[in-house]
């Protein structure tokens, strides 16, 4: 993934093309996953099975792998690898994501650098309903949070990417089991983010040279229900 300047992004990780999934189940992901696995060895440095199959889902639509790269080079050569192994003309890829079909499934991997690892892992990770709420929080405080990290003014906040414990620290949010990133059980998309202990206005002090006047509260963000 090319580092840039942060710019407002999809609320969502970016998918395959846009139709009708099946769901597959758990057990059937984890094969894809160690079938890709293999057939990369030496190109990926550090992978996380991401999406819906890290929040626990028992049957997923698709199998999302987050990876970082050994080398320079290993962008083209990790598209190269994917392209032989995907079921016919199912292929699509760039720079940091790979969409194909492996044995009928769908596979989405997503290419991060370990600066952003843990930023890009909450991001991959969703669920969309989540994603959304994190967004709409950092909105309201003045920040900007994507699967580069927490940015004030166009300004990394130090610590925002690397882990994503430190993402949600930098929103002052403690950090979110994949569990209980989910839709509520009443399927009305209500997402309850509680706030991180310690002082995020402080630790904007240290970042940007100023702090909030807002005070700190307990938040309960609603979000539209969405369908994918």
């Amino acid at each position: 993934m090319s580092q840039r300047d942060p710019v407002p992004l999809p609320l969502g990780p970016s998918r395959g093309p846009n139709i009708r999934k099946k769901r597959f189940p758990r057990d059937v992901i984890t094969k894809i996953y160690e079938e890709v696995l293999r057939n990369v060895q030496g190109l990926v440095a550090r992978y996380a099975f991401v999406g819906s199959y890290r929040r626990g889902s028992p049957d997923c639509k698709d199998a999302d792998l987050l990876v970082t790269l050994n080398g320079p080079f290993a962008a083209e050569r990790l598209g190269s690898f994917l392209l032989r192994m995907s079921d016919r003309k199912s292929y699509m890829g760039g720079d940091d994501f790979a969409y194909f079909r492996l044995d009928g499934v769908p596979v989405n991997v997503f290419v991060t650098t370990d600066e952003c690892w843990g930023a890009a892992l909450q991001y991959t990770t969703g669920s969309r309903e989540h994603n959304i709420a994190v967004r709409a929080y950092a909105k309201r405080r003045g920040l900007m949070a994507n699967q580069f990290g927490v940015f004030h003014r166009g300004k990394k906040l130090p610590g925002s990417s690397e882990t994503e414990n430190g993402f949600y620290a930098a929103l002052g949010l403690r950090w979110v089991r994949p569990p209980n990133r989910c839709r509520s059980e009443e399927g009305n998309g209500v997402i309850p983010l509680t706030l991180h202990p310690f002082d995020r206005d402080a630790a904007l002090v240290n970042a940007v040279g100023q702090r909030s006047a807002r005070p700190h509260r307990a938040v309960r963000t609603t979000v539209k229900e969405v369908r994918w």
